[in-house]
């Protein structure tokens, strides 16, 4: 099996999140995931993204998109170093009172 240049776990939610901690928690089990799929196919992330979006249909809603990356300084596929990467992406990425309905999680090997 050939290796993967990028690795994503992507997922639009039920509802919109609204709660920064619920937004953070969501984000960090994709990117843990992330993390099993490197380690799975011998291969490290040099590069951690976050995608948060709102939902396009919703044109009674201020409209927000996103795209933070991190590029680790030692290339990893360590789950901790994924998730606290992804994470402070997250901070960094979020406006106040968004209702977020996408986040996605790409890496970059």
């Amino acid at each position: 099996m050939a290796k993967k240049k990028s690795i994503c776990t992507s997922r639009s939610f039920n509802g919109m999140i609204t709660e920064f901690d619920d937004l953070r928690t969501h984000v960090s089990n994709y990117a843990a995931r992330c993390a099993e799929k490197l380690r799975q196919q011998g291969t490290v992330a040099s590069i951690v993204g976050v995608f948060l979006n709102t939902n396009a249909f919703r044109e009674d809603l201020p409209q927000y998109w996103n795209f933070q990356e991190i590029q680790l300084l030692t290339p990893s596929s360590y789950t901790i170093t994924i998730v606290k990467s992804a994470r402070a992406n997250v901070k960094d990425g979020l406006e106040d009172s968004t209702a977020t309905s996408v986040a996605q999680t790409p890496i970059l090997t």
